[in-house]
């Protein structure tokens, strides 16, 4: 008799109690139309500074955070340095630590997906 295989153990999702709500700053259509995106996307940090200077609105904030944490990828073999450049600026406009210790490990296939999408 064959045994059914396992189904594979995915991480459950709860909610966050407490955690602030999730501010959109950007579009994914309007950072691909940076002519740095590319270069960002493969590990540029000058250009997704570019990126991240002209797309950050620390007037959007509302609540008072202690640390922004981006979460770090590998993307295509290449390292994409958008989300530490917009972390670092998002940081440094409201006066909060940046915690670069948090890594993605799973391939989520949100490509062209948008703000909410993504979540």
């Amino acid at each position: 008799m064959v045994e059914k295989a396992q189904a594979a153990t995915l991480p459950v999702r709860v909610p966050w109690n407490g955690f602030p709500e999730v501010i959109v700053h950007s579009s994914i259509y309007k950072l691909k139309s940076f002519p740095e995106y590319c270069a960002a996307k493969r590990g540029n940090d000058q250009a997704a500074a570019t990126i991240a200077r002209a797309v950050v609105r620390p007037e959007k904030i509302d609540t008072v955070v202690d640390f922004v944490v981006p979460v770090i990828q590998v993307e295509g073999g290449h390292y994409n340095a958008i989300p530490v450049a917009l972390g670092a600026v998002l940081a440094q406009s409201i006066g909060a630590k940046l915690w670069l210790d948090v890594c993605q490990i799973n391939k989520v296939n949100h490509t062209d997906a948008g703000a909410q999408g993504r979540l």
